[in-house]
């Protein structure tokens, strides 16, 4: 947090948006009130949202929160930024006026590098560490597009909107749109081999890997193929992928047949009826200005 703190430009905003998890907003809070020797010149503010899932903090974000900033940069909270990966990323801003969005590259993880050169060579959207213009949050308040709701892959549904434009059916898929800045990175604490807990978190996991793959086929069905327009997206994950079923049965057969791990996963996270109800709430639980801080 501190590292984001300190890279933020004077008269910018930090919005510490905690969701399912009321104590740690509750605490956030207090250590932000704490007396500090750090003098900082931007707007911190804290936000406790009842509902634990990602999608629904994104769009209470886009649709309550945002106040008009021109750039805004998402970061996950467990993520630690590298120094300059904020200044990197708008500079790359900068001198793409056309692009609407850009993203840091993974550098930690088994994975990482392989995930960069792909990102580097064919484009993407990271979502531990990436930013949108604010025209585009504007746009998408002006037409009521929404992130469905239990959606695990949100960085890949935002990216491909970005890609598109925000229109799948007047504009091609466009990766320049995003621009993937290969200077801007974050660290992770690594998972243990020798844990039983990092184990059973790594099949958790691979069950999730499975299901945001079947969320991606769904949004590429819509977007490619029947060409939806991104406020016509379905309200909840559910509602996405029964859809797609309903559309196109042959495609979707494929896909949970291709492995049973693509089928638990409909059956666990796509078929269940969660409860909505608390999606419209946030409560700000704390607002300092930037003449608030260095009162240690």
């Amino acid at each position: 947090m501190n590292t984001a703190l300190q890279a933020i430009p004077s008269h910018g905003v930090v919005d510490l948006l905690v969701n399912g998890n009321p104590p740690l907003a509750a605490s956030l809070a207090k250590l932000i009130n704490l007396p500090s020797d750090v003098q900082r010149s931007c707007k911190i503010r804290v936000w406790n949202i009842p509902l634990g899932d990602k999608a629904n903090a994104w769009n209470t974000y886009i649709h309550q929160i945002w106040e008009s900033e021109s750039l805004v940069f998402f970061i996950d909270g467990y993520v630690r930024l590298r120094p300059d990966s904020l200044r990197s990323m708008a500079s790359a801003l900068a001198s793409r006026p056309s692009a609407l969005g850009g993203t840091g590259v993974p550098t930690i993880g088994r994975s990482a590098e392989r995930l960069r050169r792909e990102m580097l060579t064919y484009g993407g959207f990271h979502g531990n560490l990436c930013c949108v213009r604010g025209s585009v949050i504007a746009e998408m308040r002006k037409r009521n597009i929404r992130i469905p709701l239990g959606l695990y892959r949100v960085d890949s549904l935002m990216g491909a909107i970005l890609t598109f434009g925000l229109n799948p059916l007047d504009n091609a898929w466009e990766p320049s749109r995003i621009v993937v800045v290969e200077t801007s990175s974050w660290d992770l604490d690594m998972k243990s081999p020798w844990r039983w807990d990092d184990w059973v978190g790594k099949g958790k996991q691979l069950e999730r890997q499975f299901r945001g793959e079947m969320e991606n086929a769904a949004v590429k069905f819509l977007f490619t193929v029947l060409k939806h327009q991104p406020e016509g997206l379905p309200a909840d994950v559910r509602a996405l992928v029964e859809g797609w079923k309903a559309v196109d049965q042959v495609g979707f057969q494929r896909f949970v047949l291709s492995h049973p791990l693509p089928a638990l996963a409909y059956r666990r996270h796509c078929r269940q009826l969660p409860d909505w109800s608390r999606k419209d709430e946030a409560e700000l639980l704390v607002q300092m200005k930037a003449s608030d801080h260095g009162r240690g």
